[in-house]
């Protein structure tokens, strides 16, 4: 056996039959299943037993550079598709990033190598998915509770995935859904004493919150289903909040920026969207970003400003990565936009206490990480979605009805 991170799992649950792409029959991974790792640990819960296989979802992994092909038994389900999510950012976490250097796909994975996993579970009889000669050398064998195989995870490098897609959509007749999804909290902060406090009414963490200091809840209807992580102490008030688990322990460390305050400098002055002092964002005709003095056009690049960065017209559509040396504010309302470059849609690199990063616009739609390692930032806008992760020295939530999620749901 090659020197691989063995998968093991309880089998459980009926075949399903992969239409259209072989005529291998697949098993998922029921609820009271799990994938444990070489020394016993539970690495992953799976989802529920569905029905026939009819499409496939590539899921990619924010700030990971890795995707993971997804079978989708039951269609148009919103809460399955979550179910699988949830299963995906798990997996992803416990296993393929938590695999050691000396595995194979530990060795993949930090050479570069390693694009894309696809884990299939089959029929002892009937071999699953691509060709010896379509995938990297195999990853591990998923083994049942007596040892017995039962189940593949295959490895990709970029060409294979993209043949591999090809072969997928050709086989179903169909594209592959496209997800996108963070591992890290939806809301993290490493400040002292008071450093995450959420008020207001209806606001909603579809994702793990965590803070180094103190956590307060107050307000009223609040939901943080997910983990709530405090290390010093969560002080609740108010009515009709709803918690998952809340632990007290010391916090993770902040996720590192994919790279420096320099580089992302350079990628701007390359882009012509390197500005000296502060800058304004309105929509222009079309509703692209564009700086309102001048008109520049903005979308789809890395803006950097030695100054402040404000987004103040309504309306804009586009993505951009916004960097700046002090305070990234975003006023206007009904704005969709997503990140240019790393996933990352706003980072300041300022240290000034009295900067901040702050949303006071009502009804926007942000993909991407929010950075302010330095900073507070202060949600005050409502009815505003964040897909992705906000990161900052303190945080306060403040508005109505906001969801934060990590893109599970």
């Amino acid at each position: 056996m090659m020197n691989h991170l063995a998968l093991k799992m309880s089998l459980i649950g009926s075949s399903l039959v992969l239409a259209g792409v072989a005529a291998a029959q697949v098993q998922d991974l029921p609820v009271s299943t799990a994938l444990v790792g070489d020394h016993g640990d539970v690495v992953a819960s799976g989802p529920t037993h569905g029905g026939g296989i009819e499409r496939y979802m590539s899921v990619e992994i924010a700030a990971e550079n890795l995707r993971v092909l997804v079978p989708i038994d039951i269609v148009n389900d919103p809460a399955r598709t979550t179910e699988l999510l949830k299963f995906v950012q798990k997996m992803i976490t416990e296993t393929v990033l938590s695999a050691p250097s000396s595995t194979d796909i530990g060795t993949w994975r930090d050479n570069g190598t390693l694009h894309a996993v696809e884990a299939l579970f089959l029929d002892s009889n009937n071999p699953p998915g691509p060709a010896s000669t379509e995938a990297l050398a195999t990853t591990g064998d998923v083994e049942g509770d007596l040892g017995e195989e039962v189940g593949t995870l295959y490895c990709y490098d970029q060409a294979l995935y993209d043949a591999r897609v090809s072969a997928l959509e050709t086989s179903l007749g169909h594209a592959l859904e496209q997800h996108t999804i963070w591992l890290d909290p939806v809301f993290q902060t490493n400040g002292p004493a008071l450093a995450l406090r959420v008020n207001g009414t209806g606001n909603t963490f579809h994702g793990d919150v965590q803070t180094s200091g103190k956590m307060v809840v107050e307000g009223s209807n609040h939901e943080l289903s997910r983990e709530s992580c405090y290390g010093a102490t969560l002080e609740v008030s108010g009515t009709g909040h709803l918690f998952g688990a809340q632990t007290h322990s010391a916090a993770e460390p902040l996720p590192a920026i994919p790279h420096d305050q320099n580089w992302y400098d350079t990628q701007a002055t390359a882009d012509g969207t390197r500005f000296v002092g502060d800058i304004s964002i309105v929509a222009d005709s079309n509703g692209l970003p564009v700086t309102q003095t001048g008109s520049i056009a903005l979308n789809g690049k890395t803006v950097y400003s030695t100054g402040n960065i404000s987004v103040i017209g309504d309306g804009i559509q586009g993505s951009f990565t916004l960097v700046a040396e002090g305070s990234i504010d975003f006023v206007g309302d009904n704005c969709d936009l997503g990140a240019a470059v790393d996933h990352m849609l706003a980072i300041s690199f300022s240290a000034d206490p009295i900067d901040s990063f702050g949303v006071s616009g009502d009804s926007n739609s942000f993909t991407g990480t929010f950075r302010a390692t330095n900073l507070r930032a202060e949600i005050t806008g409502s009815d505003n979605l964040f897909t992705g992760s906000v990161v900052a020295k303190k945080g306060r939530v403040l508005g109505d009805d906001n969801i934060l999620s990590d893109g599970t749901e």
